[in-house]
């Protein structure tokens, strides 16, 4: 299980790429990309519901113990900030969806298969100020596993094909043009 979802297009749609836009690179292209922008888009929704792909988070901390424990602010969202770090790359015929900084891979990796911590004093007091003492035999707090990208990528992976097909009749019919060349490469982890 890797917290990334990699489409190879020469595998997987090159066959409907090939029936629609020829040899047109820059139609291929443009609809890979903005399939990218699709299915990243949905994996965003997905996670701020709480269930990608249908499987439910199991439930965390409430909000105002987690409030406390951090000072005085928590997200109230799953994932909080996090789904804002989710983007799509595509280079050399891949197109990859995941993580887009290193500190939000690693930071996501543990949410993806979950972690332990070991429970230090300074744990054991800003749980105990917060009103939620930990018992003395308490040695290790637990992240429960929270899948993102494998149960999404079982969701959309039938409304691939029709997406990148219903982009390119879009060029083909030339009701789409096509956007300037973008100067920002993104890069997933």
């Amino acid at each position: 299980m890797i917290p990334i979802i990699e489409i190879d297009v020469t595998d997987e749609i090159q066959p409907t790429l090939e029936g629609l836009a020829g040899n047109n690179k820059k139609a291929m292209r443009s609809a890979v990309k903005s399939l990218g922008w699709f299915l990243q888009k949905r994996i965003k929704k997905g996670v701020e519901s709480g269930s990608p792909g249908g499987d439910a988070f199991q439930e965390r901390i409430p909000h105002e113990i987690r409030r406390k424990l951090q000072g005085g602010s928590a997200a109230k969202k799953w994932y909080g900030q996090m789904r804002n770090a989710i983007g799509y790359q595509y280079e050399d015929g891949v197109l990859r969806i995941g993580w887009t900084s290193k500190t939000a891979a690693m930071y996501g990796r543990k949410q993806e298969f979950g972690y332990r911590t070991s429970v230090t004093d300074e744990i054991r007091r800003k749980y105990a100020e917060a009103g939620v003492p930990l018992s003395k035999n308490t040695r290790y707090l637990y992240l429960p596993a929270r899948n993102v990208f494998d149960p999404m990528s079982e969701e959309l992976q039938p409304e691939i094909a029709p997406y990148v097909q219903q982009k390119l009749n879009e060029y083909t019919d030339k009701t789409v043009t096509f956007a300037k060349k973008a100067r920002r490469k993104y890069k997933v982890y």
